[in-house]
């Protein structure tokens, strides 16, 4: 004797998987970030109140000192 599950109730599990699914889903697009995202800076530009100049002031601190002190080997 074979006992298997009525098509009813592997419809029902089936849907409640389903259900359970779009709802963790939709949970998970419901965070809000309520913090800014504030990209590290350079220490000679904290002091900068505009974000903008503070950030290009970062930006070209860190190419200045990568141009100085990165040396590629010649053989590459």
């Amino acid at each position: 004797m074979q006992h298997s599950i009525p098509s009813f109730l592997k419809s029902i599990v089936v849907l409640a998987i389903l259900s359970f699914s779009l709802f963790h889903d939709a949970r998970a697009q419901q965070d809000v970030v309520t913090t800014p995202d504030v990209a590290p800076v350079l220490n000679s530009c904290a002091m900068i109140e505009d974000r903008t100049e503070r950030e290009t002031c970062s930006n070209q601190g860190m190419m200045e000192h990568i141009m100085n002190k990165l040396i590629y080997p010649e053989d590459a």
